[in-house]
């Protein structure tokens, strides 16, 4: 009894049965309480993890801090493959997996074929911006059956089962797929909610942000490292006079800085006709300047 004769109200307002029911001065129930509170806590832990993120002094090690993070919302079992253009794995980072099972995820990881097959076959899972994969659907067993298996016992929830995956893109974004995020093994071994769902894609959508920085980054790095040969091409130009030592010094340096195969430089003759010099093609100087 309060201090005002009036009975107690809030989230420790006791019941008639001398227990504490939560409740709100909308009488929220127990249950959209304990939800509204996790959905802070991971909220928090995302905060957290951004914070950790920042400190991590590599890419894989940044991976290995969401991954981690994103395993305490509920999932047993993360894995976040990076993939290029091609849809091919390039990085994969794991927790929760036995080490047995991490050895044969990065042994024969899919390929990128196999991975657009997949992709353009899971429209009718799609969940949000994800896809649950029922395990027991005849498609789901055939295209991912072969991955590591779970070793989960079912629950008592019957819309689960322990062959069921949560499968995030992660995108740009211009839309493309900087990779792909796999969960699986939910510790209360229930299909996970659409709230739950949405705070892994809050996840999903910092690590596509890092990485798509990450990618800005190189690209800026690439180009500056290009301008800066061309312009040591130019001062080394600049000492010589002679014409041939001019000619095969610039072609050597514009195939070491540009991503080509083949170099071809020509000059103009006296009648202004433009006449091939040097050609490069492999790392070697040709004779042969039309083969």
């Amino acid at each position: 009894m309060r201090s005002d004769g009036l009975p107690p109200t809030g989230a420790n307002a006791r019941d008639d049965r001398g227990g504490f029911a939560a409740a709100s001065a909308g009488g929220m129930p127990l249950e959209a309480v304990q939800q509204l509170q996790q959905e802070r806590d991971h909220l928090l832990l995302l905060h957290e993890s951004l914070g950790d993120v920042a400190r991590a002094p590599s890419l894989e090690a940044r991976l290995r801090v969401f991954v981690d993070a994103i395993q305490r919302i509920g999932f047993g079992r993360v894995t976040i493959t990076l993939r290029d253009a091609a849809l091919n794995a390039t990085v994969i980072v794991t927790t929760g997996l036995s080490d047995a099972d991490d050895a044969q995820l990065r042994a024969a990881p899919r390929s990128g074929e196999i991975w657009k097959r997949r992709l353009a076959s899971v429209q009718r899972f799609r969940i949000s911006n994800s896809y649950y994969l029922d395990g027991r659907d005849p498609w789901v067993i055939a295209e991912f059956g072969g991955d590591v298996a779970s070793t989960l016992e079912p629950g008592d929830d019957p819309t689960w089962s322990p062959a069921d995956i949560l499968l995030v893109p992660l995108n740009s974004a211009r839309g493309t797929l900087l990779a792909t995020l796999v969960l699986d093994d939910p510790a209360d071994r229930r299909r996970p909610t659409l709230t739950r769902i949405r705070t892994v894609e809050l996840f999903g959508q910092q690590v596509a942000g890092m990485l798509e920085h990450e990618s800005l980054m190189e690209l800026a790095a690439r180009r500056a490292a290009r301008l800066q040969s061309l312009h040591e091409v130019g001062s080394l130009l600049a000492r010589s006079l002679d014409e041939p030592t001019i000619l095969r010094s610039l072609a050597a340096r514009i195939e070491a800085v540009l991503p080509v195969t083949t170099v071809v430089v020509m000059t103009i003759d006296d009648v202004g006709a433009p006449w091939p010099r040097i050609l490069r093609r492999g790392g070697e100087e040709l004779d042969e300047m039309f083969t």
